[in-house]
């Protein structure tokens, strides 16, 4: 038959989407991402990978 669809295949704590961002542009950011989680059939968590430090005050 033919395809009718595609699907990934994730597995539990695997990285769906990676930003790469500067501080002053970290609130858009994290927004972008909560808005592409809910595209997602499953929950979705946002976590800083490095430089957490440069974002003193606003996690």
């Amino acid at each position: 038959g033919k395809n009718v669809g595609t699907a990934a295949r994730v597995k539990p704590g695997q990285t769906l989407v990676s930003i790469q961002t500067s501080p002053e542009h970290y609130l858009v950011a994290r927004d972008a991402l909560r808005k592409a989680s809910c595209k997602f059939p499953t929950p979705c968590t946002a976590k800083i990978v490095k430089g957490a430090e440069h974002l003193k005050g606003l996690v």
